[in-house]
């Protein structure tokens, strides 16, 4: 009996894994193809480099379908509000700026910062409040 990829997937594997999968595809449409095999399946869905979890994570789930091991920990995935700023490690971050998915960085030099203009140290200090 055939199976489609999508069938076969919440087969064998956890639906938040299955998820993951999903959340990685550019054209969801493929998941109604015929699998072959999930393992196949899964080395051809997407690029685990480019993928949002990694090749690490989606290497433990083919080895874990190969009945090698078991799965990974699903990563943590964090939401951050639009142009969230943190401030850590010598850094300013603002996280999903302007609510575009892009986190951009900047190096906080305190003794730079003292030199700065006024209209940049109450930008700054606008951030962080």
């Amino acid at each position: 009996m055939e199976m489609t990829i999508l069938q076969s997937l919440l087969d064998k594997l956890p639906k938040e894994y299955v998820d993951c999968v999903v959340n990685n595809l550019q054209d969801i449409s493929i998941l109604q193809d015929n699998s072959l095999s999930l393992e196949v399946d899964l080395m051809n869905l997407f690029d685990w480099n480019d993928s949002r979890e990694g090749y690490e994570f989606w290497d433990q789930v083919f080895q874990y379908l190969l009945g090698k091991n078991d799965l990974p920990e699903l990563p943590i995935e964090i939401k951050y509000e639009p142009s969230m700023i943190i401030v850590a490690d010598r850094n300013l971050y603002m996280m999903n700026t302007g609510a575009t998915g892009l986190n951009i960085s900047y190096e906080l030099g305190w003794k730079e910062f003292h030199k700065a203009p006024t209209e940049v140290k109450e930008k700054i200090l606008g951030w962080l409040n």
